[in-house]
């Protein structure tokens, strides 16, 4: 993070900015919003290797297809046709395990938020991290800016209390406790997930200054500061209002950079929690719902997908299971290319929180789920490294989940135990 002290009593942003270098060239690791969409650095894409040919490998065992039959039965049984379902497991290798219905575009509901994801990773690299910028306007006197403080956003969806703290407290260890001017926000920015401009901005301020907080802020900032040594509560108070710009305004002179969490750490919460707007504003950051699409249709067969929202909410965002696994491989092999596992993308059952603690999933998948009303959806690895999809309907969203369950049970004996009395079980 760099630190700008903007200087002693009575000197003017203005000259510190001349005797700084305020104003030259962003230094190249600077990525910001208003360089223009060709200069943001893109990630090439990545080719799978050749596949290994079928005559090498064993074959597939019909115990994998027994299991998926049974759970095809028990769903009829319940009253859900089988038309309405797609299921498929595919092996580490490429090897379909298991099949039924692959090509057919059914609702996704929120592993949709794995195309939201593949496409961020293909415009940003994993640890990339986005930038609120902090700028003023007129004199620093004692502790009093005669000015504007101005806060430029970058599209961060992961910009929550904690965020504001450092910022408040970032101000004051320049010297800043008050603002004779009018506190300026430009978009994009987004605090507490909430994507209006307005109450974003009000948030920010409240998160400044101490004396605002509401009970949750106080929480957050107990929690916050419990990690950092003799920190002391901001308080940055304003005398002006509040106004929300679409453009920086050119006389601001910079202060200081605020790094988001890394997008590893941004994906990690949007699919562990399913957090819809996140999902919106990651979308909306890569510059609309065509853009998402675009980026992530090469890996996909034609035609097997329909994205509406980046979210998932609404009936009409549409994959089939071939490409929700098309999907999950191009995620895997750029986790890969980086180091990283889909483990740090997605929630693992057992082990992480959120949507995926109350689906009773064996431990160690790592998944996305998707509830609408009457879908539920389940895509992700096995522990063996198998990618498995369930695009499923029907209207007891909690029996379908726990057949879900049963299945990937039944599935993972097969793989450790062909014999087993799982692998062989009737309906």
């Amino acid at each position: 993070m760099r630190w700008i002290w903007i200087g002693t009593v009575g000197v003017g942003l203005a000259a510190v900015a001349g005797l700084l270098g305020w104003g030259a060239s962003p230094t190249p690791w600077v990525r910001s919003a208003e360089f223009p969409p060709a200069e943001q650095p893109t990630v090439e894409r990545l080719v799978s290797p050749p596949s290994v040919s079928a005559e090498d490998l064993p074959p597939v065992s019909p115990a994998y297809r027994a299991a998926v039959n049974r759970f095809l039965d028990r769903l009829q049984a319940r009253g859900f046709d089988r038309t309405w379902q797609g299921v498929l497991f595919v092996d580490a290798r490429g090897r379909e395990l298991a099949v039924h219905q692959p090509t057919l575009m059914l609702p996704a509901a929120s592993v949709t938020k794995l195309a939201t994801s593949l496409a961020a990773l293909e415009t940003w690299e994993p640890n990339h991290r986005f930038t609120t910028k902090i700028y003023a306007t007129g004199e620093l006197r004692e502790d009093v800016l005669y000015g504007d403080l101005i806060v430029a956003g970058d599209g961060d969806p992961y910009f929550v209390w904690e965020d504001s703290f450092e910022l408040g407290s970032q101000i004051g260890a320049l010297g800043i406790r008050h603002i004779a001017g009018d506190f300026q926000v430009v978009t994009p920015f987004y605090m507490n997930f909430y994507p209006n401009l307005s109450t974003s901005a009000e948030l920010l301020r409240w998160g400044m200054h101490e004396s605002l907080w509401p009970l949750e802020a106080r929480h957050q900032f107990q929690q916050w500061a419990s990690d950092r040594a003799n920190v002391r509560a901001p308080a940055v108070s304003f005398s002006g209002g509040i106004q929300t710009l679409a453009a920086l305004p050119p006389e601001a002179q910079p202060l200081f950079e605020h790094p988001s969490r890394s997008l590893t750490e941004i994906l990690k919460a949007l699919n562990t929690y399913s957090n819809n707007v996140m999902a919106d504003m990651l979308a909306n950051r890569l510059g609309g719902i065509s853009v998402l699409s675009d980026k992530v249709s090469p890996y996909l067969p034609a035609r097997e997908m329909q994205v509406v929202t980046a979210s998932g909410l609404g009936r009409d965002n549409r994959f089939s299971a071939r490409a929700v696994v098309a999907i999950l491989q191009a995620l895997d092999e750029r986790a890969a290319a980086g180091g990283l596992s889909l483990h740090d993308w997605l929630p693992v059952s057992g082990i992480d929180p959120g949507t995926l603690s109350n689906r009773n999933v064996p431990h160690g998948i790592a998944a996305k789920t998707g509830t609408l009303n009457s879908v539920t959806t389940l895509a992700g690895t096995l522990p063996d490294g198998t990618y498995f999809v369930l695009l499923n309907q029907g209207w007891d969203i909690y029996a379908v989940r726990q057949l879900q369950s049963q299945l990937l049970r039944e599935m993972l004996q097969v793989s450790v135990d062909l014999n087993s009395p799982q692998a062989h079980a009737s309906p």
